[in-house]
């Protein structure tokens, strides 16, 4: 077989194993009938999504790496993203006009919660903090990118430089500590400190320091929960991967903007 044969053979049995949305219109109106036999029932509406993706798996396939899954919830969170787009735009103008700075910010929930803006010439940023979650929104033009931040813990070097603490890790008391409360730890505190080379939990410095541009504007960015730009396909990047971060980050959002519309009292 030469390699013309083998080009043409391969993309016969490519195509033949491609399911359309037009193959499975038939099949998606069938398990609809099946799930909803009652007008306006809602009571199977996870089994009607999970079918409904099913059908375009190929034929006997057991896999569970479903790209149009991914996919379905890249587009779902972009169409939620595009939902919030004023929104987002309301509540950085009602802060800034309310004063609401990183030193002086608006706090709700009991004082746990903050909410502050930051002044960008060209960018809408605004911030909410919780007892465990940080996350920074950051609007340019039609772009959002959302992200997680972490706690600084500020090493004092005259009294303890970052040498010695290095090596006090590594005895068996200071190891046992560390795993120990390692998860805490890393919910609670960036890795952005002397010594760390590769960091996974960026602080809000990090993002002034990179005048609040993200690196690549999508999953590759450390922190990353979002990056979503309108243009032909809008949705949001590897979403189905930071999920809870996103409905997290949403409900945030959520309260900030009844917060906004409410005046912020209380503030």
């Amino acid at each position: 077989m030469n390699m013309q044969e083998f080009l043409a053979e391969h993309d016969t049995e490519y195509q033949a194993e491609q399911k359309s949305i037009a193959s499975v219109s038939g099949e998606a109106t069938a398990v609809l009938r099946k799930h909803f036999p009652i007008e306006d029932s809602n009571l199977n509406a996870p089994q009607v999504l999970a079918a409904c993706v099913e059908l375009f798996d190929l034929e006997d396939s057991k896999d569970a790496g479903q790209l149009y899954l991914e996919w379905l919830v890249e587009h779902y969170v972009g169409r939620k993203v595009a939902a919030n787009m004023d929104d987002i735009k309301m509540v950085v103008e009602a802060l800034k006009a309310a004063g609401f700075t990183e030193d002086s910010p608006y706090h709700h929930n009991d004082g746990d919660n903050k909410l502050f803006y930051i002044p960008h010439e060209e960018k809408l940023i605004f911030c909410t903090e919780s007892q465990n979650t940080r996350y920074i929104f950051i609007l340019f033009a039609n772009r959002l990118d959302v992200r997680r931040y972490y706690d600084e813990y500020v090493f004092d070097c005259e009294k303890d430089d970052w040498k010695r603490k290095e090596e006090k890790v590594y005895t068996e008391k200071g190891i046992r500590e560390a795993i120990s409360q390692a998860s805490w730890l890393t919910d609670c505190w960036s890795d952005c400190v002397p010594g760390s080379k590769y960091p996974q939990r960026p602080s809000l410095r990090y993002f002034k320091h990179r005048d609040f541009d993200p690196r690549y504007n999508d999953c590759r960015d450390i922190g990353y929960v979002l990056s979503y730009e309108n243009l032909m396909s809008p949705r949001a990047d590897g979403a189905i991967f930071y999920y809870p971060d996103v409905k997290t980050a949403f409900f945030y959002l959520r309260c900030a903007v009844k917060d906004a519309v409410a005046g912020f009292n209380g503030g």
